[in-house]
């Protein structure tokens, strides 16, 4: 069997959710697309800054240079503007960032595939590019405004815009992987960070994976050691339980 296969073309047709939980203040984003692995590439987190997103036409280098020039006191458009102002190729560009105050900007490049744009909602952002019609921007975002209204937590909110974003169209290629992130003011590692990197229906799969983690796997990761319990909640468990054992 041979493992070459003709290399997609390197634009990274998307449609993506940023949001902020109104309750928690945690942070999350998720993203669908006709590319493998959209969650390898498509977003960056800084635990007292935000996320940044870049797609289209997607430049890695974009997302890190928002975060940095927010971390120096930089508006989230500035940010924008700055990553934009040393890129050769703005106009191809799809950017983002949602930061813990609230303060967010988009970006959408002049000459970004077919059916594109962004729209900034109360809570967040939905973007996208090569979608197939004008209905899945609004969509989705009538899909955040409905998930915050049902109390949902901020993961499945994000799971339901993608859901929205796919009845309406969603890419007009299809899709190929899909990603889900929830992060908290502070805290080192995402408290969910669940990826689909190839399947034919990988919103249906992640929202799968994403019963998964709650049935099984939430109470473990929220006990990993952190800033503010350096052993982790479960190794201060085990030493308090074998501490009493001794008495």
């Amino acid at each position: 069997m041979s493992f070459f296969v003709q290399p997609p073309e390197s634009n990274l047709n998307t449609f993506s959710v940023v949001l902020k939980c109104p309750i928690t203040g945690n942070l999350g984003a998720a993203s669908a697309s006709k590319f493998l692995a959209v969650g390898a590439v498509v977003w960056a987190a800084h635990e007292n800054l935000g996320i940044a997103l870049s797609q289209a036409f997607v430049n890695p280098l974009a997302k890190r240079r928002i975060l940095d020039a927010v971390s120096l006191g930089k508006s989230p458009q500035e940010a924008l503007d700055f990553a934009s102002s040393l890129d050769p190729y703005p106009q191809l560009r799809q950017l983002a960032f949602l930061g813990f105050d609230g303060r967010m900007a988009a970006h959408t490049g002049a000459n970004t595939d077919t059916v594109a744009g962004h729209q900034l909602i109360s809570h967040g952002i939905v973007i996208g590019n090569m979608l197939a019609n004008e209905r899945v921007l609004p969509e989705m975002a009538l899909a955040a405004y409905a998930g915050f209204e049902e109390g949902l937590p901020l993961a499945e909110v994000l799971l339901k815009v993608l859901m929205a974003a796919e009845a309406a169209g969603g890419d007009k290629r299809g899709k190929e992987s899909s990603t889900l992130v929830v992060i908290r003011k502070g805290l080192s590692h995402p408290l969910i960070d669940l990826r689909v990197d190839h399947n034919v229906a990988p919103i249906p799969e992640l929202c799968r994976l994403y019963g998964v983690y709650n049935d099984h796997y939430r109470g473990a990761i929220e006990n990993f050691p952190n800033e503010w319990c350096p052993g982790g909640k479960r190794g201060l468990n085990l030493l308090t339980s074998n501490n009493d054992k001794d008495k």
